[in-house]
């Protein structure tokens, strides 16, 4: 991943979504433990509240220069995932579901429901963010979000070169 261009992506997702996203997933791994874009890493992830997110949104991206595809269906575990000069960046949506909130991963497309791939964590990782300084920029990021990524990685102070996107995961429900 070319880390100019990803630094650039998140500058525009500050600049359309403002401060209703957070780090996620790989990306929020990186930046705690390596302070830095993880070298075989080759997307940016971020999460926001499926409450928050409008769909006048797609528009704005698009006129930024990224090329969209929106996987799952809007009331139930959508994803954006989008390209820019190279560079894939995830929105994950989180829906609420009784004190958790979870986000989806689609395999095939997103065509099917039994597609999905569900990450669930408490609720209040999401609802409540603490902020990050990453790359010199302020970022948001989960509440005691040590815990979150334990979550979702185990031991994610080192690194795992078996780690899989769609298999590994601590909290796939």
């Amino acid at each position: 991943m070319k880390k100019e261009i990803a630094l650039e992506n998140l500058k525009l997702l500050t600049k359309i979504l403002g401060r209703k996203f957070w780090l996620d997933c790989g990306t929020l791994l990186g930046a705690v433990r390596e302070k830095d874009f993880i070298e075989h890493d080759t997307d940016i992830d971020v999460g926001m509240l499926e409450e928050e997110w409008e769909d006048k949104y797609l528009a704005l991206f698009e006129n930024e220069g990224f090329k969209i595809k929106v996987l799952g269906p809007r009331n139930y575990g959508m994803q954006i995932s989008m390209k820019r000069k190279d560079v894939k960046t995830d929105i994950f949506l989180y829906f609420k579901e009784g004190g958790e909130r979870f986000f989806a991963c689609w395999l095939n497309k997103g065509q099917f429901l039994e597609d999905i791939i569900k990450m669930s964590y408490p609720a209040y990782h999401v609802e409540q963010l603490e902020i990050l300084k990453f790359k010199g920029e302020i970022y948001n990021v989960p509440s005691d979000y040590q815990k979150f990524l334990t979550q979702r990685y185990g031991d994610w102070s080192k690194v795992d070169k078996q780690f899989r996107w769609d298999t590994s995961p601590k909290n796939i429900k």
